[in-house]
């Protein structure tokens, strides 16, 4: 079995991860145009403030090694991705299941309205999908299997990948990867960037 390809990731597969000197660095998107309410798949791209962002994450990224770059598919994200791609000279690859949760009919909503709504399906009913988007569980298990993947490919390569996704993805980790060390406090804003250990699947916040 290739443990590349199958469609769920168990937990035990990270315990038989190889012993590795290889890292996960988790980028949150540079600034969108709009940046006051939730977006889900809401394809923005960068505001002029993102671009410039984009760029100093580049600079500081110059000193990770970073081996492969993997982004979510939205422009916010992948915009993001080709700047860094670009002053490493490493190809951005998307990849759709590092997208963000689906929100439905929510996205872009007003937040007073739409962020009661959100919690609801966080922490009381996670298993019915928002109106016109998907189950809080749903998202949780595509995210999964996509970081599993990553860090299994860090550990037996040896290297060093960089991830561009969104807010809520990042929010996740505590969810589907609970055994975490996370070292962290308080929120990761635009152009945040974690550092994950695959060795001891310590986070800390770098940038």
């Amino acid at each position: 079995m290739d443990m590349f390809n199958v469609d769920h990731l168990p937990d035990y597969l990270l315990e038989k991860r190889p012993k590795s000197t290889g890292k996960i660095l988790i980028i949150r998107h540079a600034n969108e145009l709009d940046s006051k309410s939730p977006h889900g798949w809401s394809d923005l791209d960068l505001s002029k403030i993102g671009i410039r962002n984009a760029g100093k994450m580049a600079t500081f990224l110059r000193g990770q090694n970073l081996h492969n770059l993997y982004s979510s598919d939205l422009r916010r994200a992948l915009h993001t991705a080709t700047i860094i791609g670009e002053q490493l000279n490493i190809r951005a690859t998307p990849d759709f299941e590092l997208r963000p949760w689906d929100i439905g009919v929510l996205a872009d909503g007003d937040p007073n309205e739409v962020v009661p709504i959100i919690r609801y399906h966080i922490k009381i009913d996670r298993d019915s999908p928002v109106n016109g988007g998907e189950s809080f569980n749903n998202f949780l298990s595509r995210f999964k299997k996509s970081l599993f993947k990553y860090i299994l490919m860090a550990a037996k390569n040896n290297q060093n990948i960089g991830l561009v996704t969104h807010s809520k993805t990042l929010y996740a980790m505590k969810f589907i990867l609970p055994q975490a060390k996370v070292t962290y406090k308080g929120k990761t804003p635009p152009s945040s960037i974690l550092l994950m250990d695959v060795e001891d699947l310590s986070v800390s916040r770098i940038y």
